[in-house]
């Protein structure tokens, strides 16, 4: 059976988080294992409130796992500190895994800080060098570059810069662009664009998340990362076009289609 692990938070709505990630894997297949940084009080309105575990704490969860079953993807999603960040480079480094995908989760959807200031110059810094995906939208893309990321050829500019700070794939989502949504990815030799149709009328919560873990999957599947990247673009579009409403705020997306 192929493995995703998933390092995230945990979302009581279940629209992102571990939760979204476990529901994705499942579609595709995929045995998720979970270690939970943070527990978020939040619904379809939005985040309320963050509350980090301890990094011993997220520290021995990944041990522990790791000691039993090595998984063939890592995906990181929203981390809140340097020092939790810290914890999971070493134990990366230390358990010698390779395929890590990192969605670098700096604020909520409706704006709420997820990512202190410590935790994205340490991301910048140095926990790149152990990526080999990382997918920032066009907002972290200008928090983790400077560059103002608002068309194609920007977003390659800050594709080329998250390169050369170590990431060995950087994948920049324009889900946020006027017009088409558009990504772009970079492996250091060459660019390629993934476009589809934009659905009208709605915002998904946890759609970041999903796309993450969906790609991962693909991965772990033995799948080359821009076939993976295809799949989790039809997927995040047929999920989106199918969504639903079970609270107040934003629609959910269908893992069920």
């Amino acid at each position: 059976m192929n493995t995703l692990l998933s390092i995230a938070g945990s979302d009581v709505s279940c629209g992102a988080g571990i939760q979204a990630d476990l529901k994705t894997a499942s579609y595709f297949g995929i045995y998720c294992l979970t270690v939970v940084t943070a527990i978020t009080a939040q619904n379809s309105l939005g985040v309320e409130n963050v509350f980090p575990l301890q990094p011993i704490q997220v520290k021995n969860q990944l041990e522990v796992i790791l000691k039993d079953i090595r998984p063939n993807v890592v995906k990181i999603g929203m981390v809140s500190s340097d020092e939790i960040l810290y914890v999971i480079s070493k134990v990366i480094n230390d358990f010698k895994l390779d395929t890590i995908i990192c969605d670098p989760i700096i604020f909520s959807k409706n704006g709420v800080s997820l990512l202190d200031e410590n935790g994205v110059d340490f991301l910048v810094n140095e926990f790149l060098k152990d990526v080999y995906l990382l997918l920032p939208n066009i907002n972290e893309s200008h928090l983790l570059t400077g560059v103002d990321v608002d068309d194609e050829l920007s977003m390659k500019e800050a594709c080329r810069i998250l390169y050369q700070k170590g990431a060995k794939n950087v994948l920049i989502k324009g889900g946020h662009l006027n017009g088409i949504p558009m990504d772009i990815l970079y492996n250091g030799e060459n660019f390629y664009k993934f476009e589809t149709e934009r659905v009208e009328g709605v915002t998904v919560h946890g759609t970041g998340c999903i796309f993450s873990s969906a790609i991962a999957s693909g991965l772990a599947k033995g799948d080359d990362l821009v076939s993976s990247i295809r799949t989790a673009k039809k997927f995040i579009y047929k999920g989106i076009l199918n969504s639903f409403k079970v609270g107040k705020g934003y629609s959910f997306f269908n893992h069920f289609i």
